[in-house]
């Protein structure tokens, strides 16, 4: 009895062990056949869900469902034939796709495309493909809603496109509503041009997450984008969040969202509203009655909002680009921008516009902006406009090395309007005229002379800072730029580094580098711009590569001997630092002994013995004239007779050799040449007496001309004077 128990038992371990952890690979064969039928030998995406769903082979034309199923869409376009449902998902699992261009969902405005069910609290990833063509109230290309607080729903989107989808209520390319515990990540997507169009009310055109009554939510997108999506009414009513509609409500019970954005772009979103129209780009709001506190924790970083716009036909416009507000005494609404760009982003409405690039009130609203950038925003035609770059009321408002200038607005307080608490090494520009009160700091108030918003590197647009701008290194406290926590801002919105050798940070989201340190000296980068990178360049160690070519190799504002750098050459003074390393150190063309400038060290003379060239002069020993009075070059004395009888040879030699060498006679009567060395040339030297050339005019022979001796030189030649009388 006790040998069957253990056989039973271990027969039930294995069973269930060998379940543990199994999963099936789920193949989709065919985008055309949009169906439910198993019997058709084709495997439709709605099948392989259904089986995943199950976890069994509820459609036998896929492969059974096992646990945490991966189903995989090969290049094809999936259309919606069934209008009755979406694709319902309520179990873990991947659907894979081949790229968001190449695998592409499209409910054809059947209906949504997919909706997360939260009964089985499932963990989904959606991946590589397009989500399009969606349309319903709520939710058009995705719907998410968990609806219990005891279920747990996660859902990650990576290289998703999510893109022409519809809604009349809002969330039109994504809608999350969190009554329990759910956390989205969102990365390397686009949720984009989706459209929210309603009668009464629109919120979030590209995005609406929000969480409620017990309910939280966290939200992460990174290295993605919202653009383009669309907000509107038909009638009378208020649309919010072009892009992104992020909302935490406390009613019966406490709720959260906190939203993290970072390396994203949030762009060209646009609403329009006949009423009332608040933030074009970004809109967080967290509502509480006065008995359940409220949270919502909403954060920028190395992100651009551009391009947005949040326009009227009636009284109120708020917030061009981002929208931020507490409403209710428990309610809390923080914010914090770090190393981001608001820019370019419109408000406008029949009679209020307040805050073109950021609109931020009540209490219960923080807003913290550290190393930002607020520029080029516009508070419109309105009756009334005000701050065109920040409109701050009754909000706590701090600016940390933060840049607010060239935004504009019609009537008033073109770049910033309302109270700003603190303002620690910031910029605002004309704030002296018409700007904000600062309660604690102060701001500089010069033009900045940025640049437009472009790509300067980095994930996202920035606007650069020409060189001679007062916000650079404008920030010269002991930590410089810093974050919301007091912890260094060590690179700026591109990723550069915040420390560029000077200890000093720039004002705003881009920081100015003026030299290359750390990381820069090796990435490859000429981060500063000066021509030379890494290695090469002088803030890295780098050196003049020539003294003598004019140019300022290591571009340290010196050339050739101008530099230092250059103290070792000949032409600058410098002299062979070595004399034994075959290297020529000065290079003046010599190495080593063979320079001059080695001639007084021990190694560079010669020794007069061995046999070797100790000065590589090509002389060795006493071949050398270094060793002319050394003793082991000096001859060994001869006997003082035999000495005398050599030299006296040897002067005899030496005289016979001379003579026989010497001319004593002219050599040549004709070449006009002193020959003989005797003051007299040619036929005036005597020793042409008797040369043809030499010879006076009509002379018939040699032997008519000789005569004695002593005859003179006119009876010689038998000129014209007096005959000889005998």
């Amino acid at each position: 009895m006790h040998k069957k128990f253990l056989s039973l038992t271990a027969t039930l371990f294995f069973i269930l062990s060998s379940s543990i952890g199994r999963t099936a690979e789920i193949s989709v064969s065919d985008g055309a056949t949009d169906a439910l039928d198993g019997s058709d030998s084709s495997c439709s995406l709605r099948e392989a869900i259904a089986n995943a769903n199950n976890n069994t082979a509820t459609y036998a034309d896929c492969t059974a469902g096992s646990g945490d199923d991966t189903i995989t869409i090969p290049e094809l376009t999936y259309t919606f034939l069934l209008s009755s449902f979406p694709l319902y998902i309520t179990s873990n699992m991947t659907i894979q796709g081949a790229g968001a261009g190449s695998t592409i969902i499209d409910a054809a405005s059947l209906n949504r495309v997919f909706e997360i069910r939260s009964g089985n609290s499932p963990t989904v990833e959606l991946k590589d493909m397009t989500i399009t063509g969606g349309s319903a109230s709520s939710g058009g290309g995705i719907y998410l809603y968990n609806t219990s607080s005891s279920t747990t729903v996660t859902l990650t989107l990576a290289g998703v496109a999510v893109s022409g989808n519809a809604a009349t209520t809002g969330g039109a390319g994504l809608y999350i509503d969190s009554r329990g515990t759910t956390t989205v990540t969102v990365s390397d997507s686009i949720i984009s041009g989706n459209t929210a169009a309603g009668s009464t009310v629109t919120k979030g055109a590209g995005i609406y997450a929000a969480s409620s009554n017990g309910g939280s939510l966290t939200l992460t997108l990174s290295h993605s984008a919202i653009s383009g999506n669309t907000g509107s009414l038909s009638g009378s009513g208020s649309v919010s969040g072009g892009g992104a509609h992020f909302y935490s409500a406390a009613t019966s019970a406490s709720s959260s969202v906190t939203v993290s954005i970072i390396d994203s772009t949030i762009s060209e979103n646009d609403i329009t509203a006949s009423s009332t129209a608040s933030g074009g780009g970004i809109y967080l709001l967290s509502y509480a009655s006065s008995t359940y506190p409220s949270n919502l924790s909403f954060s920028l970083s190395n992100s651009t909002v551009s391009g947005n716009t949040a326009v009227s036909s009636g009284n109120y416009g708020y917030g061009g680009g981002i929208y931020v507000k507490a409403s209710g005494s428990s309610a809390d609404t923080t914010a914090h921008l770090t190393n981001s760009t608001v820019s370019g982003n419109t408000i406008d409405s029949a009679k209020y516009a307040y805050g073109g690039g950021i609109y931020a009130s009540d209490s219960g609203t923080t807003l913290g902006m550290y190393g930002v950038t607020i520029a080029d925003n516009t508070a419109g035609t309105a009756t009334t406009t005000k701050g065109g770059g920040l409109y701050a009321s009754s909000a706590n408002v701090s600016l940390q090395s933060a840049l607010i200038a060239d935004n504009s607005a019609s009537t008033s307080n073109p770049e910033c309007y309302g109270a700003i608490a603190t303002a620690n090494y910031s910029l605002i520009e004309d704030n002296d005229s018409s700007g904000c009160t600062i309660t604690d700091g102060s701001v500089l108030t010069d033009d900045p002379l940025l640049a437009s918003l472009a790509d300067n590197g980095g994930p996202t647009q920035t606007h650069a800072l020409p060189l001679g701008s007062v916000a650079i290194d404008a920030d010269d406290s002991t930590d410089g730029c810093v974050d919301s926590n007091g912890d260094p801002l060590t690179t700026d919105q591109r990723g550069y580094s915040r420390d560029d050798g000077d200890g000093d940070c720039d004002i705003g989201a881009y920081e100015v580098v003026e030299h290359e340190a750390g990381d820069d000296c090796s990435d490859g980068d000429d981060n500063d711009g000066d021509g030379v990178s890494d290695s090469d360049d002088f803030d890295c160690g780098g050196t003049e590569s020539s003294c003598t070519n004019s140019a300022d190799d290591d571009v340290d504002g010196s050339t050739d001997c101008d530099d230092s750098d250059c103290s070792y050459h000949s032409n600058c003074g410098g002299a062979e630092s070595s004399c034994d390393d075959d290297l020529d150190n000065d290079e003046d063309g010599l190495t080593d002994c063979a320079d001059d400038d080695c001639t007084s060290v021990s190694a560079c003379v010669e020794v007069c013995t061995g046999g070797a060239d100790e000065d590589e002069d090509g002389s060795a020993d006493c071949d050398d004239s270094d060793c002319v009075t050394d003793s082991a070059c000096t001859e060994i004395s001869a006997p003082a007779g035999e000495e005398a009888e050599e030299e006296t040879t040897a002067t005899e030699e030496e005289t016979t050799e001379t003579e026989e060498e010497t001319v004593t006679t002219e050599s040549d009567c004709t070449n006009g040449s002193d020959d003989d060395n005797d003051g007299a040339i040619d036929c005036n030297d005597s020793d042409c007496a008797a040369d043809p050339a030499c010879a006076p005019a009509g002379d018939t022979g040699a032997d008519e001309g000789e005569g004695d001796e002593s005859t003179s030189d006119s009876e010689a030649r038998g000129g014209g004077g007096c005959s000889l009388v005998r």
